[in-house]
């Protein structure tokens, strides 16, 4: 078993270099920590979590280091604009560290219920100013720095491979960045900012050998990573819209600091899109976890939802996909239900090789760039040979608890399946009722059978008519 990943840097599936074993530092670009995080934004550390648990699955000894943006972080991309937490703290009337801590703390919520493991370093911004003013005086000595009124700038046109990952053509960029902020002093559009000066208004500051200031966005990253992962580390994500800027400047600025390679492998998720179009407050259709729930389906759900698409692959939100997705999430809990309680003693011949052979399978599928869509397609598959087993009593209590260790295995990677055997409390008025319409199917008195059945759901509870008798199910509250 050899995982490959699509590296953004060559534009192609690479194998991965390491073996089970030894070391991966894995380094993720965390939030903006200036608002709640929309369901479009959280999709990126849905993938690097299967990423990682992949990785661990394999016995990598994986490091995963996230960062929180709470400075510097200004409303574009590229220099220009307001601070983003800034901008809340004084629409807020509360100081940036309190918007970014609150949010910080939102964010992490909201990982939590959709089973992303935290980083092993979840590293703030504001705490590592001293690293990044390090850094920027380190690349001043190399001389790929010049100082503005502004800020201190990178230089790009010091270093020949800018823009490598972007494919970005340097005699063109004038006509690519027409919202660069203008600064007469700036020897190039592409050039970047290390460290602002004279923003006297801004309320996070610190002093510095070129005045006081704050950073710029890109040297966080640059600074963090190699305090916690070393000058070069394995992995390094990421989404889409960092493909442009700040991916090509942290590897600038990194690589002309230290002469090395920053990182081997880039891994970037894909957009989303909403009912077909553009996420936008305009359209009202930027949506939070808190909305997942408020139309009373699981933040699990949309974390399934967002692994029956290829994480490279733009996915598309509607209410009905996550519905969809909820309703696939609870027949696989339901299965999973179903063979923890099968009592069946017809022992299957068959049933290793059919393990070894979705076992392949599935495997597979999350070496080929971790294909999350074509492994629950194997897995689908695999369910509806096991519940045909099943329904025609030929399993053994022992083949049942074989098929949920493969299914733990692969939920070590998935991270969405629910394993807890759960016990429903069922009032003893109903299980009377159940009973009675077990006794009327069985002299075939339909009438009464059916009649039963509507007394018993207006309990609350659902009947169902399996090989090993009747089950009692709680009904779910209506949508």
């Amino acid at each position: 078993m050899v995982i490959q990943f699509y590296n953004t840097l060559s534009r192609s599936k690479e194998l991965f270099h390491k073996e089970p074993g030894q070391k991966v530092g894995m380094y993720c670009c965390g939030p903006t920590v200036y608002y709640f995080a929309h369901i479009g934004n959280l999709r990126p550390y849905v993938a690097w979590d299967v990423l990682r648990r992949l990785l661990e699955q394999r016995k990598f000894k994986v490091t995963h280091v996230m960062n929180i943006t709470d400075v510097g972080h200004l409303v574009s991309d590229d220099d220009s604009g307001e601070d983003k937490i800034e901008k809340t703290a004084r629409e807020q009337q509360k100081s940036p560290e309190e918007i970014a801590d609150f949010y910080t703390d939102a964010f992490l919520y909201d990982l939590e219920k959709m089973r992303v493991q935290l980083p092993h370093h979840l590293v703030k911004a504001r705490k590592h100013i001293p690293e990044m003013i390090a850094l920027i005086q380190k690349l001043e000595k190399k001389g790929y720095t010049y100082t503005t009124p502004s800020g201190v700038y990178f230089d790009t046109q010091k270093f020949p491979q800018y823009g490598k990952m972007a494919n970005l053509n340097m005699d063109e960029l004038k006509a690519v960045r027409q919202d660069v902020e203008r600064d007469d002093a700036k020897k190039h559009p592409a050039d970047f900012r290390l460290w602002q000066l004279n923003q006297p208004h801004h309320l996070q500051q610190w002093d510095s050998p070129w005045g006081r200031g704050y950073p710029g966005w890109h040297i966080e990253c640059s600074a963090m990573s190699m305090k916690y992962l070393g000058e070069h580390f394995d992995i390094h994500t990421g989404g889409n819209d960092h493909i442009n800027i700040h991916h090509p400047n942290e590897i600038a600025q990194s690589e002309a600091a230290t002469g090395k390679k920053f990182a081997d492998y880039w891994l970037h998720s894909a957009f989303m899109r909403i009912d077909n179009q553009k996420m936008s407050k305009s359209l009202k259709n930027v949506y939070l976890i808190r909305d997942i729930e408020n139309h009373q389906l699981k933040p699990l759900a949309y974390r399934f939802l967002l692994l029956t698409t290829h994480y490279r692959s733009e996915l598309n939100f509607t209410w009905e996909s996550i519905r969809a997705a909820q309703t696939t999430l609870d027949k696989w809990n339901e299965f999973i239900q179903r063979l923890q309680k099968y009592a069946g003693a017809h022992s299957n011949n068959e049933i290793n090789a059919l393990i070894a052979q979705a076992k392949e399978k599935v495997e597979a599928s999350f070496d080929d760039d971790i294909n999350t869509a074509e492994a629950l397609g194997e897995l689908s598959q695999f369910q509806r040979r096991v519940n045909g087993l099943m329904d025609q009593q030929k399993l053994s209590k022992a083949d049942t608890r074989k098929i949920l260790e493969f299914l733990q295995d692969v939920d070590e990677v998935l991270g969405v399946f629910d394993f807890a055997q759960q016990e429903t409390i069922i009032p003893a008025n109903v299980l009377q009722l159940a009973q009675q319409r077990e006794a009327a199917r069985k002299s075939k008195d339909w009438a009464q059978s059916d009649a039963l059945r509507a007394q018993i759901e207006k309990e609350g509870f659902a009947v169902l008519d399996t090989k090993e008798g009747f089950e009692l199910k709680a009904l779910k509250p209506a949508h």
